[in-house]
């Protein structure tokens, strides 16, 4: 119990605003890295921080993150709060996308490319914002989010984080969305995702949640098949397969990209047989991402 009140007293230093990069990445690591225990009391006192920093809610959230959008960790907080307000919360998704907070988050991924902090909680607000929400999903397409996700993913290939999130935010904003999807390819989200993939092959979620961005970057999009097949990608996917076999998160996804890629393209159905792979067309959905 003692513990527990330790880790919300540090996530509460970080609500309350303090100027402490050192609560940021303590808090950080509590809610990705800690038991569910920890992480739901973690979560619980941020939330009842939030309401009581942001009495107008979301608006007053973005005020905060126009009013000081060229504070790195006031906008780390501020992405990260909206993550928090929007999760699970249909009505507070709608205000978001209603009063321009996609548009806020791609500033700030925009203002501060080099702050990887900012990158993740950026992409996870997106991913939060956007998901079951089609509307949000249009408007993430339309300010540019998707160049953003792209760049910060090419700025920062050694973080497993940054590509990790990023490519789950490219997989939220390209589902059942096909302006997003031909967006996403055109800006060389196909060549960043396999990238990502082969820099960081040990990591199950990187291999995740990049074959998920695959599977529905593909999906429907003839010219996004031809370029994946061209870059690389089935080799990428077919040696995570082998590498990762005990994983079915890994296993589902990667038959599910596999599947996308290779409808009505000839040339990588014969990839994937030289590689002796058998592709379903009807694959089963990609396993419930867990929470983060």
């Amino acid at each position: 119990m003692a513990k527990v009140k330790i880790m919300l007293i540090l996530s509460m230093v970080l609500i309350l605003r303090m100027p402490s990069a050192l609560a940021g990445a303590l808090t950080h690591a509590l809610l990705r890295v800690g038991g569910p225990r920890v992480r739901q009391a973690v979560e619980k006192g941020m939330k009842q921080g939030i309401m009581d920093s942001f009495p107008g809610g979301v608006q007053d959230l973005l005020a905060y993150l126009h009013r000081h959008r060229e504070d790195e960790i006031k906008q780390e907080f501020g992405c990260m709060a909206l993550m928090i307000m929007c999760r699970e919360n249909t009505e507070n998704r709608r205000i978001a996308g209603e009063q321009g907070a996609i548009q806020a988050v791609v500033n700030a991924l925009n203002r501060h490319r080099e702050n990887k902090e900012v990158q993740r909680d950026g992409h996870m607000a997106l991913v939060i914002m956007c998901e079951d929400n089609t509307e949000n999903r249009r408007i993430a397409g339309e300010q540019g989010a998707i160049q953003a996700v792209v760049d910060a993913l090419n700025r920062h290939r050694g973080n497993r984080e940054v590509q990790r999130d990023g490519q789950l935010a490219l997989a939220i904003m390209c589902k059942d969305n096909t302006e997003n999807r031909r967006i996403a390819g055109e800006q060389g989200a196909i060549q960043t995702v396999v990238d990502a993939l082969n820099r960081h092959r040990g990591n199950r979620e990187v291999q995740r949640d990049g074959q998920l961005a695959l599977a529905i970057m593909c999906k429907d999009n003839t010219e996004n098949r031809r370029i994946a097949g061209e870059q690389g990608a089935i080799q990428t996917v077919v040696d995570a397969l082998n590498r990762h076999r005990g994983n079915k998160e890994v296993q589902a996804n990667g038959h599910m990209a596999l599947a996308s890629m290779c409808i009505n393209n000839t040339e990588n159905r014969r990839i994937v047989d030289a590689y002796g792979q058998t592709v379903s067309y009807s694959p089963q959905p990609p396993f419930a991402r867990p929470e983060r």
